[in-house]
Formats: C-alpha cells, structure tokens, sequence
C-alpha cells in the first residue's frame, strides 16, 4: 500500500512538474511576444517622428521659398461720408492680386506691387489664411512674426485683433486657436505643449507691460535676444491653456490701453503693441525639444 501511494505521490509530481514547465515556456513565449511589440513600437516610433521632421523640414522650405519677409497689402473699406455715401476712393487694388493703384488728382497714378493685396472685401478669414501656414513654423520651433504698419486709423488693430469672438477675430486671436489645434492634434502622437503669452506697449522707446495692472512705461524692461529668441526682460508671462485664456489676455491688454488712452490720447495714438507667443514642444520618446515663439 505504501508503495503505490509513493508512485500515485510521483505520478502527481511529475504532472505539476509537466504543467510548471509548460507555463514558463508559456511566458518565456509571452514575454518574447512582449519584446518584439515593443521592438516594433520602437521601430514605428522612430519611422513617425523621422516622417515629422521630414515633414516640419518641407513645411518650412515652402515657407522660405515664399518669401521670409512678405509684405502684403490691405486696402479699408472707404468711410461713409456725413452726407451720405461713400467718399471718393484714391486706390484701386488691380486684377493681379499684388498691386494697388494711388491717385492723386494733381499728380500722375503711381502703382505699387506686394507679396499679396487685401481689398475691400477681404475678410479676417482671408487675411489669416493667407499668414497660416507660419503658426505651424511656430509649433515647429521656428520664429515667427507678424508685424502690422499703417497710420491711425488704417485698421491696425481690426487686422490683429479683430473684434468679438466670431468672423471679425483677428490674426491674434486666430493665431492662439490654431496653435491650441494643432497642439491637441500633436499631442496624439506624444508631443506635449507648453505655451505663455506676453503682451507690451512700445512708446517713445520705453517699455509698458499690458498684462501687469496699473504698471507705467519704463526703461526698465529691456528686450534680450537669447538663443534665437527674443524676450522682454522683467514683464509678466501668464500660461495660455486655451482660447479663452487668451481672450482673457488681450481683453485684459485692451482695457489698460484704452484707460490710458482717455488719460492720454496722444500716447494710445502713436504707441505699439507686441503680443508674444512662447511655444515649447517636446517629445518624450525621441528626446525632441523645439521652442517656437
């Protein structure tokens, strides 16, 4: 009896033994398995990330071969007179989409060519479709800016501002909701987004921070260029996580101008503004940092 328990006991052994080395084949198997996926992960995440730098190198040729200074031209739609109707217009956009036309009554038409010529019926849309294309250089680490010239009341401030948060938004805050989409889009693919928005006024040289309550111009700040990118040293920095965040920003901006403005009409008048956009992206995986601004 005690003999054939021993051999029931070695039978039973050597079946667990049996089924104890069949489950570590098992996970030897699995953990192979495991090592090839992630082996290919690897291998796919390598050929993605060389696919986007192929694709921000071409992205961002195109933008050089298109000129990196582009002037362009906007044309505002001529004021109502007091009387009624529209005043005489003194310049035509012509059929080639790049030159306007001034006339002068006692002088002979001169015509003038651009990049590109807005007319009178452009619309924001159009005008930021036209400058699109530069947000993505700035996801893709490149420095962009766009800079707004013209007299008092040329539409400045309509062409980067806008008004209100529907068809007459300008390039600003058009600018912050594509970085934020494309950003959301990026993110898919592993990339994180830091982002934070400066805003100044420039004045007789001097220096105002818009996004400080209350601060006056001063020579104190003083613009440093660092790295291929330049900074006002000693104004406030705040985080722009979303679209409203940022119209929050410049809302903020616009009511320091325009209380400064009512104490002060010629400064408001003869000032800049420079908003700025800090963007850094980086990818955990490959090690890839860009700063873009």
């Amino acid at each position: 009896g005690g003999s054939s328990e021993l051999v029931q006991k070695l039978i039973s052994t050597a079946k667990e033994l049996e089924a104890a080395r069949r489950q570590v084949a098992e996970t030897e198997a699995v953990r192979g398995q495991l090592a090839e996926a992630r082996a290919k992960v690897k291998a796919l995440e390598t050929e993605v990330e060389a696919e986007a730098l192929m694709r921000r190198k071409l992205h961002n040729q195109v933008q050089e071969l298109k000129g990196n200074v582009r002037v362009y031209c906007r044309v505002r739609p001529m004021p109502a007179r007091a009387e009624g109707g529209a005043a005489e217009a003194s310049s035509y956009c012509m059929p080639d989409g790049t030159s306007v036309k001034l006339t002068d009554g006692a002088k002979d038409p001169t015509t003038f060519t651009y990049d590109k010529v807005f007319g009178p019926a452009a619309t924001q849309e159009n005008v930021f479709d036209e400058v699109s294309a530069l947000v993505q250089s700035a996801l893709d680490g490149y420095k962009v800016c766009l800079f707004s010239y013209g007299q008092t009341g040329a539409g400045k401030t309509h062409t980067m501002l806008g008004a209100g948060q529907g068809d007459q938004r300008g390039i600003v805050p058009r600018a912050v909701e594509a970085v934020l989409g494309q950003a959301d889009k990026q993110r898919e693919k592993g990339w994180e987004f830091a982002m934070e928005a400066a805003y100044v006024e420039i004045y007789n040289e001097q220096l105002r921070d818009l996004l400080s309550p209350g601060a006056a111009h001063s020579a104190a700040h003083t613009i440093q260029h660092l790295n291929g990118v330049t900074q006002v040293l000693g104004v406030k920095r705040e985080a722009v996580e979303s679209v409203e965040a940022a119209r929050v920003l410049v809302r903020k901006a616009a009511a320091a101008r325009a209380v400064e403005a009512t104490a002060m009409n010629e400064v408001s008048s003869r000032s800049h503004t420079v908003f700025m956009l800090y963007v850094v992206s980086t990818h955990q995986a490959s090690g890839t940092t860009l700063q873009g601004c």
